[in-house]
């Protein structure tokens, strides 16, 4: 399995790092290819709790 090069492995990325052929691992990354994930994210990234008010700062204090 292709391991990420645009954020560093996190806890699934380690626990199955080696399962999967090599024909596993084309098709995940072919699937991986086509979903369109900012498309999905971005419902999700406008909710509050999604949107960065910056280190140390408050809610209410922008």
């Amino acid at each position: 399995m292709a391991i990420r090069k645009n954020a560093p492995m996190g806890f699934v990325d380690t626990a199955l790092e080696d399962f999967g052929s090599t024909r596993t691992s084309a098709l995940l990354s072919k699937l991986d290819a086509a979903t369109p994930w900012d498309t999905l994210a971005h419902p999700i990234k406008q909710l509050p709790e999604y949107k960065s008010h910056g280190a140390g700062a408050r809610r209410g204090s922008r």
